[in-house]
């Protein structure tokens, strides 16, 4: 079994377990703290993926790096899943529980990069309007890149709409790159 459907399995139990217990915004924060650590520590990452370190060592530095800051919910999980000898699923498992966490909640995400900043009311509107087309909360992502020359490249979920100069330049190019009258050999 692939390690993104043994994450995605993990990351689906512990969300279930959690809105059992009623505790599940927490452990989604739990479990942000924990992909940012891994993220942002390589030797955190190392640790979940080497073999050579034993399981007790690594639930032992799961107590010292993160004593008291996670639910006991999410401490007796990640000690379950080093137990059974699958912590090298728990990066992808942080992404995964995220991905789940937004479905549940009615989440989607968006990212909004424009050519210049945009006023408040603008991004108001731009916010409601995601969030009439998709039913669902939106969490917008917005950045300025001048090389769109103007208009913008909007990512909902997993579409991309794209209305920027630099990409219309960029189709002509191709466009006249493609000459059916030029013999190419």
């Amino acid at each position: 079994m692939s390690d993104n459907r043994i994450a995605n399995r993990y990351a689906a139990s512990l969300l279930q377990l959690a809105i059992e217990k009623g505790k599940v915004d927490r452990v989604h924060e739990d479990m942000k703290q924990l992909g940012g650590a891994i993220h942002h520590n390589r030797d955190l990452l190392t640790l979940f993926r080497s073999p050579v370190v034993k399981a007790d060592a690594k639930s032992k530095v799961l107590d010292k790096v993160f004593a008291g800051q996670f639910d006991e919910i999410t401490n007796a999980f990640l000690h379950l899943v080093v137990r059974k000898r699958r912590e090298e699923v728990v990066p992808a498992m942080t992404s995964s529980f995220e991905r789940q966490y937004n479905l549940y909640k009615g989440i989607v995400k968006a990212r909004l990069v424009t050519a210049a900043p945009i006023d408040e009311d603008l991004r108001k509107s731009i916010l409601n309007t995601i969030a009439i087309e998709t039913k669902q909360h939106v969490q917008l992502e917005m950045a300025v890149d001048a090389e769109l020359i103007a208009g913008f490249v909007l990512t909902v979920g997993d579409q991309r709409y794209e209305a920027s100069v630099a990409r219309e330049l960029k189709d002509l190019k191709k466009l006249f790159s493609d000459n059916p009258y030029i013999q190419k050999y």
